[in-house]
């Protein structure tokens, strides 16, 4: 079993793997495969915070059945809205963090 991780690991790591301050990066990953984190995945966006800095943009795709553009049943959820509208939902996500 993998040992939880926490803040100070998840930073330690991504510094381990070169990531920098003012990097910009594109953040496509399973948590399954980070292991178990406590405080969530919050927590590992925090990190993530913390390694580039303010001043670098984060993006974290996230693609399944019920917000693909493609699938019936983002299309019956979504219908009408706009791509403001939209992006009012994720953007909330940056407060939780």
């Amino acid at each position: 079993m993998t040992p939880e991780q926490d803040l100070p690991a998840l930073v330690a790591g991504l510094r381990e793997l070169g990531v920098s301050p003012g990097q910009d990066l594109l953040v496509h990953s399973s948590l399954r495969q980070v292991g178990r984190v406590h405080g969530g995945a919050g927590i590992v966006l925090r990190a993530l915070r913390e390694v580039t800095g303010a001043s670098a943009t984060i993006v974290v795709p996230s693609y399944t059945e019920g917000n693909s553009r493609t699938s019936r049943s983002f299309q019956a959820a979504t219908a009408g809205m706009s791509a403001a509208d939209l992006a009012s939902i994720f953007h909330p996500a940056e407060a939780s963090a």
